[in-house]
């Protein structure tokens, strides 16, 4: 590359005239290619999202990621699909726990997607509303055995490792109290 000394254009070496500025190009005009020297920054001069940015490289936010991505948004999805299909179908309407069954996929779809953007945003509260996420399903599921959906069995199955999840993530924000920073 070279650098037009007329309109400063970096110039293909092969070019002898300026294409922008018509001017011919001396063959002495070479761009040295240089390696920027690596600098030392300090972490708490930065803007906001730059330091966040940088907390996030050092204690790791995969988790999060996951977690609001695959987990909850996928999740949340799912649910509001399933929630559609289930209250359009005229087959499950004659089920005297129908409302019951409806309300709770809405609900779960509905909090499902709040955690989600809430963990995709880093807000502050990103912590409490996982935690606000895993009892709301744990609520939820107790509703669907009274309303004789699931059996005791089955609310077992799902709530023991509901939580597990629900202390594991609520250790997980704690710890990175510093990356979830944003109201």
């Amino acid at each position: 590359m070279r650098l037009c000394k007329n309109c400063g254009t970096l110039i293909e070496s092969d070019v002898e005239l300026c294409p922008v500025c018509h001017c011919e190009i001396i063959k002495e005009d070479k761009v040295e290619e240089e390696t920027p020297a690596v600098q030392k920054i300090n972490i708490n001069e930065l803007p906001p999202q730059y330091k966040r940015a940088c907390m996030e490289a050092d204690i790791g936010v995969t988790w999060a990621k996951l977690l609001s991505n695959g987990i909850f948004l996928y999740g949340g999805i799912v649910w509001l699909m399933s929630g559609i299909l289930f209250c359009i179908d005229p087959d499950k309407r004659s089920d005297s726990s129908f409302s019951i069954i409806c309300i709770s996929i809405f609900i779960r779809a509905a909090v499902s997607l709040i955690a989600a953007y809430v963990i995709i945003q880093r807000k502050k509260y990103a912590g409490k509303v996982v935690v606000i996420s895993g009892i709301t399903s744990l609520v939820l599921v107790s509703l669907l055995v009274i309303a004789h959906v699931f059996d005791v069995g089955t609310m077992i199955v799902i709530d023991f490792p509901l939580l597990v999840a629900t202390w594991i993530n609520r250790k997980y924000f704690k710890e990175r109290e510093s990356v979830f920073i944003y109201d």
